[in-house]
């Protein structure tokens, strides 16, 4: 098309592609707000990270693991750690458990429902893509390391199935529907 912009059928559904530039990035480029060096990560990036160096060393899903690899990455001063996340690895720093740490700091603020493990929970999809059965019991439980508010949990239950359903070759409007049920089936078991 003339205006650079091209649509594509894709199975059935009209998708528009992005304007077609001539000004295409050719580095790696840094700044925003946390003024970044030309590549370097973000605390979600990292403590992604570190979930994904738990499941490819323990080849299991080890709370109590991640939990230890959030504390000592914490440990390296990173330029950003999330308000939220901060207060509960300073509590596991001191030796609290994970449980108990990330229900304390919640209650302390009940409505606080911050992005954190939504943010670090794609590799927990990944890792259990081929056993979906557990991921609506485990999804709420890798949030619940740092964010223990439902909604958290919840949308990270959402996040997990989706991708496991679309991994898994599912369609993206029968993913949604099955994440929705999850998330109605999971919020009703919360902190029970």
């Amino acid at each position: 098309a003339e205006d650079g912009i091209r649509d594509y059928k894709v199975t059935g559904v009209q998708t528009c592609a992005l304007p077609i530039s001539q000004d295409y990035v050719t580095e790696m480029v840094g700044g925003g707000w946390l003024q970044l060096a030309p590549g370097e990560w973000t605390d979600d990036t990292e403590m992604t990270l570190c979930a994904v160096e738990s499941f490819l060393q323990k080849g299991v899903f080890d709370p109590d693991d991640i939990a230890k690899r959030f504390v000592q990455w914490a440990k390296s001063h990173p330029k950003d750690i999330g308000n939220h996340t901060s207060q509960v690895l300073r509590l596991l720093a001191q030796g609290v458990r994970w449980e108990e740490a990330s229900l304390s700091i919640q209650a302390e603020n009940p409505s606080s429902a911050s992005n954190g493990s939504l943010m670090r929970c794609a590799p927990l999809g990944m890792f259990l893509y081929r056993r979906p059965e557990f991921i609506e019991h485990l999804a709420p439980v890798f949030s619940r390391i740092t964010h223990a508010h439902p909604d958290c949990e919840a949308a990270c239950v959402f996040q997990s199935v989706v991708l496991v359903w679309l991994l898994r070759g599912g369609a993206l409007k029968d993913a949604i529907r099955v994440a929705e049920e999850a998330c109605t089936h999971e919020i009703g078991r919360a902190h029970v």
